[in-house]
């Protein structure tokens, strides 16, 4: 078989004919036809495809293996044909373009503009889309075009260049502290290594104090669910700074302030810098944790808050209690555990009669335990803040302040092991199984008072109180290194508070080449307050199958007072060199002035004990049995 080729005839665009075919179309909206006959030759293949559209116009399309085909097509016309005219300009100057492209749908017409950026061709009247190339210019389509039979039509068409500069245009907004864009431009701009907190992640976070937020940062680890190590370094290699300043710590233990004291709703962010820097204390190797209180707001607001929570394993069960005071709820003892004044004195009484007097005070506090079902956990938090201005000058001053009280339950059960290395083997030293139930309050105080004067001058007042307290009960029992098998009763309540007072300031001063002078005043006060902590050890009798008191008790009273007065001043100064080249000098000074004092007193019960069987530590303790030398 030959091979075939189409050949396209149309009224609109009769002259459109490829070698060996032809078609027709007629135009019923255009009003115009093109006639054809065609008859086959003798060995010819011919495929006539006739195609109908929905406006009323058919397409006739003819392949053949004829070259007579060729030559019937070239008698084809077309009826009425009209003009279509255009100038393609350019948007920006209106200028013409010339060398542009125009093609004209429905036909294979390929133009191009001359000098003037002019076309023109002769098509069949009807409705055209027209569309228009050109180098280094956003192409355009007009549709719709119409193109009357026997007439003329006239277009002028307009190119956009791409690469068209917009006018300069500035968008502002807002600064808001705290949120996600301020925290990402202050890192960004940062000379050390540091990860950054906003209040906005913290919140969507959902956590609850800053030793929660910190564990979501790359490199920190959280121990004890209160202290953070950077880098795998432990947190005495790290320090920590409220505001700038340096505070002081509860733990006796340690030198750095356990981070759960600090609840999420008083800070506005946290930064982590991991790199040292001039302008921050020396005394680090992981990191500097620097936590930033919230500021003064730009508009009044009111913020309530309250929550219940069911802790499964916990809420609704049986946790082990023991008497305490009225007050225990609000997270204050009211002296019902503390010991008697007399111990308050470095040395007991050598009066006899004052002496028994003293033991029978201290005895009087309760050691028994008991079961309660355990409620659920709860929280509330009030906020209130806003912002005045002075008249029509650039004076204004704010203020926020906010509270905030948990408790909390958590009932544990836990498996202790300590082993030992026995003539080569491990071999279990003690093994102990324990009952903890401990209750957490919670509570904080936010104040701050914001002055600014414009852009240039801002002072700023700021009180903070935190505490934590926790109230445990702790039963552990088991066989003890001795090999006998031990039940001993722990009872322990913890005050945990900080306190702090600052007033700092910035100010610009354009006429000392826009000097830049911060300052900090802190005065704070950490304390740990554990009035009588109660422990004592039953041992498992095999001849009476129950455990009764051997001699083994103590009573300890922990107190802590760390005091910390942290102030400094920091200059900075911007030159200019060139292009570009922008530095700033910086310089500074700081003092901290840090007091400690620390005490831990422990006292217990001696002598001897009444014959038979002690089954309750607080049988022992009565008043008949205790005299000056102690048991009798």
């Amino acid at each position: 078989m030959a091979s075939s080729n189409r050949r396209t005839n149309t009224a609109r665009c009769g002259w459109c004919c490829r070698p060996e075919s032809i078609s027709w179309r007629s135009c019923a909206r255009a009003r115009c036809s093109a006639r054809c006959r065609w008859s086959p030759k003798a060995g010819e293949v011919a495929e006539l495809i006739v195609n109908f559209e929905t406006d009323g116009r058919a397409t006739v399309s003819l392949e053949s293996s004829a070259q007579s085909t060729r030559d019937l097509a070239e008698k084809v016309e077309i009826a009425d044909p009209g003009v279509l005219e255009g100038q393609v300009l350019s948007a920006e100057n209106g200028k013409p373009i010339a060398g542009a492209r125009v093609y004209i749908a429905g036909t294979p017409l390929d133009l191009t503009t001359d000098a003037d950026g002019r076309f023109s061709a002769e098509v069949p009247g009807g409705s055209y889309s027209v569309s228009v190339l050109a180098p280094s210019f956003a192409s355009q389509t007009l549709d719709a075009v119409e193109v009357p039979a026997k007439g003329k039509a006239q277009r002028s068409i307009e190119l956009t260049p791409a690469g068209l500069e917009l006018a300069e245009f500035v968008v502002t907004e807002p600064f808001v502290e705290g949120s996600l864009a301020a925290f990402v431009e202050e890192r960004r701009t940062s000379a050390s290594v540091t990860d950054i907190l906003g209040a906005e992640q913290i919140s969507r976070a959902g956590d609850s104090d800053a030793a929660g937020a910190l564990k979501r940062v790359t490199g920190l680890t959280l121990v004890d669910d209160k202290y953070i190590y950077v880098r795998g370094l432990g947190e005495r290699y790290s320090s920590t700074l409220l505001n700038g300043a340096q505070v002081p710590s509860p733990d006796p233990t340690r030198r750095v302030v356990p981070l759960d004291l600090f609840p999420t709703e008083v800070l506005q962010g946290i930064v982590v810098q991991k790199t040292y820097s001039a302008d921050m204390p020396g005394e680090f190797a992981g990191g500097t944790i620097q936590l930033r209180t919230r500021g003064v707001p730009e508009s009044f607001f009111v913020r309530i808050s309250a929550g219940i929570e069911y802790a499964d394993g916990t809420t609704g069960k049986d946790g082990l209690r023991y008497d305490g005071g009225q007050s225990d709820w609000t997270g204050y003892d009211d002296d019902t555990r503390y010991a008697p004044s007399v111990f308050d004195e470095p040395s007991l009484p050598s009066d006899p009669l004052a002496l028994e007097a003293a033991g029978e005070e201290l005895a009087a506090l309760g050691y028994s335990t008991r079961e309660d079902s355990l409620i659920p956990n709860a929280g509330t938090g009030i906020g209130v803040g806003d912002k005045f201005q002075f008249g029509d000058s650039d004076i204004s001053l704010g203020y926020i302040a906010a509270a905030r009280y948990a408790h909390s339950w958590d009932d544990q059960l836990e498996q202790r092991n300590t082993y030992s290395l026995f003539q080569d083997d491990l071999i279990v030293a003690e093994d102990f199984t324990r009952r903890n139930t401990e209750r957490s309050i919670d509570s904080s105080l936010f104040g701050a008072l914001g002055l600014k004067i414009g852009e240039l001058h801002s002072l700023n007042f700021t009180a903070t109180q935190l505490r934590q307290t926790t109230d445990q009960t702790q039963i552990d029992e088991g066989l003890t290194s001795s090999g006998n098998i031990d039940q001993i009763t722990e009872l322990e309540w913890v005050e945990n508070e900080l306190q702090t007072l600052q007033l700092d300031g910035e100010h610009s001063l354009p006429q000392l080449n826009d000097l830049h002078v911060k300052w900090q005043v802190t005065d704070s006060k950490a304390g740990r307050y554990s009035p009588n902590t109660r422990e004592y050890r039953f041992t498992f009798d095999e001849q009476l199958q129950d455990f009764t008191f051997e001699s083994f008790n103590q009573q300890r009273i922990d107190e802590l007072d760390d005091n910390a007065l942290d102030y400094g001043i920091d200059l900075g100064m911007p030159f200019h060199f060139a292009e570009g080249i922008d530095v700033e000098v910086k310089a500074g000074v700081a003092q901290l002035d840090r007091d400690r004092e620390s005490s831990i007193r422990r006292f217990r019960f001696s002598g001897r004990r009444p014959p038979g069987p002690i089954y309750e530590f607080e049988d022992l303790l009565q008043p008949e049995n205790i005299g000056p030398g102690g048991l009798r």
